[in-house]
């Protein structure tokens, strides 16, 4: 890896640092969720990812799960979908 390409996924891992951390709620910003969530962007750099949006979406994974919430579309919570069963 190029000194240029270390920059580059360093950038793009802070700033999506930045944007995930800013969506925990008080309670939980802690240095503790703060290195899951760095944890996690780690790992996704290790299997190729090096977007922001890749190093975004592992940082969120983390926060939802600190924060039990659930996946949101638009605003409103996704329905729930049951399996059908073919005969």
């Amino acid at each position: 890896m190029s000194f240029k390409s270390d920059q580059y996924l360093i950038c793009n891992m802070t700033a999506a640092m930045l944007d995930v951390c800013k969506r925990l709620r008080p309670e939980n910003d802690n240095q503790q969720a703060r290195i899951r969530i760095a944890d996690a962007m780690i790992a996704s750099a290790k299997l190729g990812n090096h977007s922001q949006t890749d190093f975004f979406d592992a940082g969120m994974t983390v926060v939802m799960k600190i924060e039990k919430r659930r996946s949101t579309w638009f605003g409103l919570r996704r329905p729930s979908v049951t399996p059908v069963r073919l005969h």
